[in-house]
């Protein structure tokens, strides 16, 4: 999960100069998811499982959704080598992204839902 919002930072970075406002929205949140779980992942003892508070799993899940939709969109470029079609397979980049997305309990609205800020 980290490398994840680690990677969605790299790729926010490189859009600060497209469209700042979003970008830099989306490096605040996935700054604070990153240091929410880092918290929690230095202060367990070994044999604890990690429990991230629900501010923590809000900023992680908006990072991911944020990401997955500029990417589908076309506002951020894919940065990976792999073929994308639209009606096609998503590339590993998306199946990651999602795969850590239904981790932190996040889903994506189905194609017959309003988007989570609408409802």
């Amino acid at each position: 999960m980290l490398a994840t919002l680690g990677m969605v930072c790299k790729l926010a970075t490189e859009q600060v100069g497209q469209g700042p406002a979003d970008a830099a929205g989306v490096l605040t949140d996935a700054a604070d998811a990153i240091v929410g779980i880092g918290a929690q992942l230095w202060t367990k003892t070994s044999d604890q499982p990690v429990t991230v508070g629900g501010r923590t799993l809000v900023y992680s899940r908006t990072v991911l959704i944020r990401a997955i939709e500029a990417l589908d969109s076309g506002r951020w470029p894919y940065p990976c080598s792999e073929p994308h079609f639209p009606e096609g397979s998503p590339c590993s980049l998306i199946l990651t992204l999602k795969a850590d997305l239904a981790v932190v309990g996040g889903r994506l609205a189905g194609a017959d839902e309003q988007p989570g800020n609408e409802r």
